[in-house]
């Protein structure tokens, strides 16, 4: 996934209602309201800019003018005249919705309203006119009886659309596969970029080999009932998002999407990606309800709702005010569960009252996970008159019980996870050799890494864990070092590889890991392709490779050389990597990427040399088309990005060294995206003089794009129109650093 998600043109696919039915493009109207001046204020989620108007008036154009020219400076010589229209314009209005294209349709056979000038005279006895006042009013147009779509299947242009489609960050939600947590359900985030012959993508955290996940709108609308798509918060001042910060939102799901280790559970417990001290490691926990609430959480610091324990996916889904896509090919994800019961969290619950309540939640039909969060949070969180020994009997006890039942078993293991059982360890390990279910054997897997990672040694301050750390930690390296050996389950083996860099240092696993590839055993060549899918698989092997000056020495030359015969969705995956490790993007913690201070000399011109290769490679027409050229700015931002960490040896280096790029660049569209893109300490390099002067620019440039009729081609036509987006998204970034709107977020719309 890349860095940055933001869709601007977009293929437009209906799966709510039907996958055969496709939204239609349709010109804008005429929204009676004429306006004298617009501003820009703020792209939205689904990239439609949003202007405001200093001076507006509703009706008809007479009326309007009248309004406008109601109030003449007074005179005593002269009588003010009725007003009167004394020109029309065939300039694209500057807050038009749809393209330039719409706007030539409109003018070829619509008779549209166009922008006007009026004026008022004031003329003396003899006839002869000693003032005038005059105005120029623009029409606004709007999406009528169809709503704003970023494009349209049949043509890909920015416009109105009969059945819009998502946009970034919206929320999807159905109901979830297993029957016996369908009434759960099950939620994600749109990504919001598509491109033709490529669906819309959803976001999502599951329970598989890995956890955060991207496909396709049509898988997750047609696997279960879906419920619909929404956007809209009660604590958003306009109730939508702009599109920073739909952006920052989307960026916060591929900066946990990248963490060392990610890990998924169904339990209430869980943490997003964070830097682990004892491990050494960025580890994050999620299930699908709590990566999506963190992820709006860390992205814009804004909470959903007020999460806790008892809440699941649909009280998440709830909390959206407005549908995207409105016809439901089912409404049952709206409601809420009725709780049977609640579990109180004070400390003096015996510990049979609440072990025979969790039992009974256990051997319902349905398991019922909101009182199983409620009730296992008083258990093994909440009470102080239940000692860790007993907690953990129990719960082992009850997940043998169900180590037959994948929901139940996965949910006890990480209910016992919480506690970091590591007095379990050979408990848990003949429970792996007799393990028939693979979930349930990656599922013992994660809480063996869990233990490595965790300060057991000072746990409770148990002297008798203490003596079993260092044995059984121990053991646990042994059984890891024994799968890459001799597992031939590849979905275990693929496993075993992402854990083993958390477990061993970075030298060693980067042996152990490469000698994997020479097993005679298991069909390596499916192995790697599989590895080489995930972008995380090669995240970990840059950060054991830049673990140290001598690594870089040995392994980067060889890598760099290998990626060249790997497949192209391989070498996008290497590509994306590498320029997320390079990546000092603002996110939390604040440092996320790979210092550039500690890359060896001696590969330095290595690195560059590789990244020169790389320079135009993403950028090609066959690679990304025109209509998609935001991910293509996208791209070469974070081209550049990498590209001046390898020449620079600080951070502080490398964005003066953007900085100087980026004030160089002569096209001013190019300029803004790039600006657009920057990141906080690159934007901190400019003066405030500069950017003052910048936003100046853009908006008379913006202003000048929107009126230019100019005929050209369709090509030209659409480049006209990438350009206008890259201004605006330019402009839309610098208005939100100088702040200089009183209120940037307010619309006239």
């Amino acid at each position: 996934m890349k860095m940055f998600k933001l869709r601007i043109i977009a293929a437009i696919v209906i799966y709510a209602i039907s996958p055969t039915i496709f939204a239609q493009h349709v010109l804008p109207s005429f929204s009676a309201t004429w306006f004298l001046n617009s501003a820009l204020l703020f792209l939205d989620s689904c990239g439609q800019a949003h202007y405001s108007h200093d001076v507006e008036a509703k009706g008809d154009a007479m009326a309007a003018a009248a309004k406008f020219l109601a109030n003449p400076p007074p005179h005593t010589d002269c009588t003010w005249q009725n007003h009167k229209l004394v020109a029309t314009y065939n300039d694209m209005p500057g807050d038009f919705v749809g393209t330039v294209i719409d706007w030539n349709t409109l003018l070829a056979s619509h008779s549209p309203q166009l922008i006007q000038k009026w004026q008022r005279d004031c003329i003396n006895n003899q006839g002869k006119t000693i003032d005038s006042i005059s105005i120029v009013m623009q029409p606004s147009y709007q999406c009528t009886n169809s709503r704003f779509s970023l494009a349209d299947e049949d043509d890909f242009r920015i416009g109105c659309s009969t059945h819009p489609g998502v946009c970034v960050a919206d929320l999807v939600g159905r109901d979830m596969d297993s029957q016996q947590f369908k009434s759960l359900g099950h939620v994600g985030l749109t990504e919001g970029e598509v491109m033709p012959a490529i669906p819309d993508m959803v976001v999502e955290a599951l329970n598989e080999p890995i956890i955060i996940q991207d496909n396709t709108l049509d898988n997750f609308t047609h696997r279960t009932i879906y419920w619909g798509a929404k956007y809209g918060l009660k604590n958003l001042p306009t109730q939508s998002l702009t599109d920073a910060e739909s952006t920052q939102i989307m960026a916060d799901t591929s900066m946990q999407q990248t963490c060392d280790y990610v890990g998924f559970t169904y339990f209430w417990n869980w943490y997003p990606c964070h830097y682990d001290q004892a491990q050494g490691k960025k580890i994050a926990l999620f299930r699908c309800d709590s990566f999506v609430y963190n992820s709006y959480l860390e992205g814009i610091g804004v909470k959903i709702l007020d999460y806790g324990i008892g809440m699941g996916p649909k009280d998440i889904f709830n909390a959206f005010l407005q549908p995207r896509i409105e016809h439901y090919a089912n409404d049952s994800g709206t409601k809420n569960i009725d709780l049977p019961f609640e579990i109180g969290y004070q400390f003096g619950i015996e510990r049979i009252m609440l072990e025979d309540a969790i039992e009974s939640i256990f051997v319902n039909k349905i398991f019922d996970i909101k009182n199983a969060d409620i009730a296992t949070y008083a258990f093994v969180a909440k009470s102080s008159n239940i000692s860790r020994d007993e907690k953990l009997s129990f719960i082992w006890k009850l997940a043998l019980q169900y180590h037959n039942d994948e929901l139940r078993f996965s949910y006890l293991i990480d209910c016992l996870d919480y506690l970091n059982p590591i007095e379990l360890t050979n408990d848990i390990l003949n429970e792996f050799d007799q393990q028939q279910n693979v979930q349930n054997k990656l599922k013992l897997m994660n809480i063996l890494v869990d233990m490595t990672a965790n300060d057991a040694v000072n746990l409770y301050g148990q002297l008798n864990i203490a003596s079993l750390s260092a044995t059984n930690i121990a053991t646990i390296k042994h059984f890891f070092s024994n799968l890459l050996l001799h597992e031939k389950n590849l979905t275990l083996l693929e496993k075993a590889i992402f854990s083993y860099p958390h477990i061993f240092m970075p030298a060693q696993a980067k042996i152990d890991i490469d000698d994997v590839f020479q097993r005679k055993d298991i069909d390596t060549k499916t192995l790697q392709n599989n590895l080489f899918q995930n972008k995380a698989y090669f995240t970990h092997q840059l950060e054991m490779i830049f673990s140290s000056s001598e690594m870089q020495k040995t392994y980067l030359p060889a890598l760099l050389k290998d990626i060249e015969n790997l497949s192209v969705s391989a070498k996008s995956n290497f590509c994306n990597s590498l320029y997320f490790i390079f990546a000092d993007a603002d996110f939390n913690p604040p440092k996320i990427g790979f210092d550039s201070s500690k890359i060896n000399d001696s590969v330095r011109p290595i690195l560059l040399r590789y990244l020169e290769t790389q320079r135009q490679e993403p950028f090609k027409a066959d690679h990304v088309p025109i209509f998609n050229a935001n991910s293509q700015e996208k791209m070469r931002y974070n081209w550049l990005s990498s590209y001046m960490a390898v020449k620079a040896h600080s951070i502080d280096e490398k964005n003066q060294l953007i900085t100087n790029y980026i004030k160089n660049i002569n096209n001013l569209s190019e300029k803004s995206a790039m600006i657009f893109y920057a990141t906080k300490g690159v934007l901190q390099q400019f003066k405030d003089e500069e950017l003052i002067s910048l936003e100046n620019l853009l908006q008379t440039s913006l202003n000048s794009a929107n009126q230019s009729l100019v005929k050209r081609t369709a090509e030209q036509e659409q480049q006209a129109d990438i350009s206008r987006l890259y201004l605006q998204m330019g402009l839309s970034k610098i208005l939100h650093l100088t702040a200089i709107m009183p209120n940037p977020r307010k619309t006239s719309k």
